[in-house]
């Protein structure tokens, strides 16, 4: 029962029992053999396993074990087969067992080898039905030392490596991990880091560009700024040939070195040692120096899903057996030869910003990343892998309900939150009233506070109610040069000059408040008479900052944002906005090397939002910052695109991360005039998102009726039950060619024993979508109907021929040109046969938010509404012909519109039971 013991030429490999769950059905089945473990000198490695009867996990309900677990460190590996099948490809087309119960089993190796001493491995596996998640933890009781660097690439500051002298058309350049170099020429002398450059060479592969680095004519700062970068591998630096172009003197940061091309001019360098691992284990280019688990080598067919880059966590995809990317978060490998095909999904547990994940066509695997200069005693970080099938957006939100659950996240906030429940007005960058922009004439059109209050005056003229106005960069004092950063978060008097408690108490609205980044000379800064320490950014030019930028240490962030934020709910704050996350992050050194330092900083800011009572919204957010919200509790939204966020289907990828990870998305501000991409498919686009929704027009030009679409009488926001995400198809091989198809679901607030409805949006795509292609899966037993949406009227209004709007789903054929939306609503047939086709003015016709209850008899269905005292409330009825047999029902009769007006309580219902 203890398992079997082998020893090596020079180790002893042995299991011992564990208890596990005694939910799982006992079998007696061993789980481990023992066998598939390569031994190095001088290290002993222990593995532990659950095995025997009663409590045991039967292998034949678990293919996940029949995968290998790698182990690496400093140029050792170990491969552990933890069947002791010798299975050697992590092949997602494998068959996938369905799981009833859950249960955990762990796995430890201990490390007392000289290099890693006294590194603790640790694999914890639960089950969930349908899934597999399992938390590989990696601990280091005695710390690392990292003293051999060449073996590993660059960790950071002052460790060097070789350059590759066999390479042809190139110089060198050496810069400091820490940037600051000084050299001239084509090669930098400062004894720390060296790059191979190679002259009139560009690197163009899709999505390679973490960021850009503006103003820089020296390669060695390149160099600088992609050491410091851990997910950086290679650089271009645009040259002389670009004169006069915006993006000339820009250095781009790559995370891979695909795409190479000749450009006149151009210099592009890449680091050694960020490449395969010589054994042709995964690549542990720009995230890793040390990493457990390691899985490959990538089955051919495997493809690839990933969020990485600089800002807006955007997406990557394609074949994984030829792909090179580091630092993404999460890694989605799914089947790519057919729909909705098995996979897995591996990223960090915690530890989010000192370790990371890379993707070759070697494999995938975790680890600590080379920006972390040493590992303290007692350090540890940990990675989760799930595994199911269902393709990849089920996947993907079976992941993000593990971890928000072993991390006990509580998203309760999004839920009161004015900010992701009621409608608001916006002022940010691409809104009419972008007054940063307006420097140094921010009144040209009249005073913030006096326009804001005639903006107020209209909307609610106009039966609209904004909830909160967000104010930008511009309502505190800062400074536009050399840096933009905040000098003191206090409203600026000749802008508001009875101050935003007066304008917030004579709305009756809270404030949304930006911040950003803090400049070196803030009034807070203890040197500069205020009462916290703040650390000085890396003097890197990056366009926004130019290098002149603090932040708060971490270990006093919660002490500073409580200060800030009681002063902000002073000013009628009721929503903190910060952002430039990824600078807030990138540009710290001890964020970047320090493990556990930026969680810190973060987590103060949440704690001191929780405690004032206000929510926090994520913008220019990693990835890694989006996982690391699990761990949160008021972060109730992100931005998922660029600024204005047109066309609204560009953060489609981000808001699948976002959905998987309990976030309200983003898209940015509204217009609710203007053609496509604004107009009505901005208001689509933000509504769909289940985030906010900012109007964002010029005083007297909105558009009640398109404003009206998103929301109740009352500003209450009518949203789905999760945000529209991209159907699968746009990430398989020969899917989705061109143009963007979401899906999202919707439903009453009491959904117990109710289908879900579904919305599919779409733009620029002709296409067929599938029963198989929405999620959650709908009931096999229950039929549906679609409709088309026309804004018009059309086919479904009251008194039409039901069956010239409804027809029955076999799938749904999507056509929808470039510059318009269209939405195709699938409504399920009830009990009865009826079918509610929902509010006819309304984005999302059967939204949580307005209907509480739905009921059905043979004679009658009953819809609880609930919205503003007085409200008038119509919806749409029809019915069809019932199919006991399985087959497809057919719409009868014409459909039906009841209303009712709203009592004071604000709940009524609605009962349709005749034509």
């Amino acid at each position: 029962r203890g398992g079997p013991t082998r020893t090596g030429a020079t180790g002893e490999i042995s299991a011992s029992a564990q208890g596990l769950s005694p939910s799982v059905p006992v079998s007696g089945a061993t789980v481990w053999e023992g066998g598939g473990v390569t031994l190095f000198p001088n290290y002993t490695y222990t593995a532990t396993f659950g095995v025997g009867a009663p409590n045991s996990v039967n292998t034949s309900q678990s293919q996940l074990h029949s995968g290998w677990y790698g182990f690496r460190c400093d140029g050792l590996a170990v491969e552990l087969n933890a069947t002791g099948h010798t299975i050697q490809k992590l092949d997602t087309r494998a068959p996938h067992p369905t799981l009833g119960a859950s249960s955990s089993a762990t796995v430890t190796l201990v490390s007392t080898g000289p290099t890693c001493v006294g590194t603790r491995l640790t694999a914890t596996f639960t089950y969930y039905p349908e899934t597999e998640s399992v938390v590989f933890a990696h601990a280091f009781p005695d710390g690392v030392a990292r003293t051999n660097a060449s073996t590993r690439g660059t960790l950071g500051r002052g460790t060097t490596v070789a350059s590759d002298a066999s390479a042809t058309d190139q110089t060198s350049a050496t810069a400091h991990a820490r940037g600051g170099v000084r050299a001239s020429g084509s090669s930098a002398h400062t004894g720390t880091t060296t790059c191979t450059l190679q002259n009139n060479v560009d690197f163009h592969g899709p999505n390679n560009d973490i960021r850009f680095i503006a103003n820089v004519t020296d390669p060695g700062v390149c160099c600088a700024a992609c050491v410091s970068e851990p997910r950086c591998v290679a650089f271009s630096l645009m040259g002389s040939a670009d004169a006069g172009k915006s993006w000339a003197k820009r250095c781009y940061l790559k995370s891979n070195t695909q795409g190479r091309g000749a450009s006149p001019t151009h210099v592009s360098g890449t680091i050694p040692g960020r490449g395969p691992s010589p054994w042709g284990h995964p690549v542990l280019p720009a995230s890793q120096a040390s990493a457990f688990p390691l899985f490959g080598p990538v089955a051919e067919g495997t493809q690839f899903l990933t969020w990485n880059g600089d800002q807006f966590f955007p997406a990557q995809w394609g074949p994984a057996s030829t792909a090179s990317v580091s630092g993404g978060a999460p890694y989605v490998l799914f089947d790519g030869s057919v729909p909705h095909g098995d996979g897995v999904v591996l990223s960090t547990y915690d530890e989010h910003f000192t370790a990371g994940c890379d993707l070759s066509q070697h494999g995938v695997g975790c680890g600590v990343t080379v920006a972390v200069p040493s590992i303290a005693k007692g350090y540890s970080c940990a990675s989760v892998v799930t595994r199911g099938g269902g393709g990849v957006t089920n996947l993907t939100m079976a992941w993000g309900a593990a971890l928000q659950k072993a991390h006990n996240t509580s998203r309760a906030m999004t839920t009161t939150d004015v900010v992701t429940t009621k409608l608001g007005y916006w002022t940010d960058n691409q809104a009419y009233y972008d007054w940063y922009h307006w420097f140094p004439n921010v009144s040209r059109e009249g005073k913030p506070q006096n326009v804001l209050l005639a903006i107020d005056a209209e909307l609610t003229s106009k039966n609209l109610t904004a909830h909160y106005y967000q104010l930008d960069a511009y309502w505190y004092k800062l400074e536009i040069k050399p840096a933009c950063c905040v000098v003191d978060w206090t409203a600026v008097s000749d802008q508001f000059p009875q101050g935003l408690e007066w304008l917030s108490n004579k709305l009756g609205k809270s404030m949304m408040l930006y911040t950003d980044t803090f400049c070196n000379d803030t009034i807070y800064r203890r040197s500069d008479g205020g009462n916290w320490t703040f650390m000085d950014a890396d003097p890197v030019h990056i366009s926004w900052f130019d290098g002149y930028v603090a932040n708060v240490a971490p270990e006093e962030s919660y002490s500073f944002y409580t200060a800030l934020m009681q002063r902000g709910k002073q000013q009628g704050m009721g929503a903190f906005e910060i952002d430039f996350l990824n600078y807030n992050f990138a540009l710290f050194p001890r964020f970047r090397e320090e493990p556990g330092a930026h969680a810190q900083w973060l987590k103060g800011m949440d704690d001191a939002a929780a405690d004032i009572g206000v929510s926090i919204q994520y913008c220019m957010t990693l990835p890694q910052q989006m996982l690391n919200s699990v761990t949160l509790q008021t972060v109730t939204s992100s931005r998922v695109s660029g600024d204005g966020g047109r066309p609204y289907f560009h953060g489609g990828p981000g808001q699948l991360l976002a959905a998987a990870l309990g976030v309200r998305p983003f898209k940015d501000n509204a217009w609710t005039t203007g053609v496509f991409p604004k107009g009505l498919a901005d208001i689509v686009g933000s509504v769909l998102t289940m985030g906010p929704v900012g109007l964002a027009d010029a005083l007297n030009t909105t558009n009640a009726t398109v404003a009206a679409t998103a929301c109740a009488r009352d500003g209450t926001l009518l949203h789905p039950s999760r945000p529209a995400t991209p159907i699968d198809a746009t990430f398989l091989p020969g899917g989705l060619e061109k143009g963007s198809v979401m899906v999202a679901h919707f439903g009453p607030t009491d959904s117990t024993g109710t289908p879900p409805w579904y919305v599919v949006v779409a733009t620029g795509a002709t296409t067929s979508v599938a029963r198989s292609d929405l999620w959650p899966a709908p009931p096999t037993q229950t039929d549906y109907m679609w409709f088309r949406k026309d804004w018009n009227g059309g086919a479904c209004i009251d008194g039409a021929p039901a069956s010239q709007c409804l027809t029955p789903m076999a799938t749904v054929p999507v056509t929808a040109e470039s510059s318009a939306v269209e939405l195709y609503y699938i409504a399920p047939v009830l009990p009865g046969g009826w079918v509610v086709l929902g509010e006819p003015g309304k984005v999302v016709p059967v939204s949580f938010a307005r209907v509480a209850n739905i009921s059905t008899t043979t004679d009658a269905v009953t819809v609880w509404v609930k919205g503003a005292p007085n409200e008038e409330v119509a919806f749409l009825f029809a019915r069809t012909t019932e199919s006991p047999l399985g087959d497809k029902a057919h719409a009868v009769g014409n459909v039906a519109s009841r209303s009712l007006t709203l009592p004071p309580s604000g709940v009524g219902q609605i009962t349709f039971s005749d034509y």
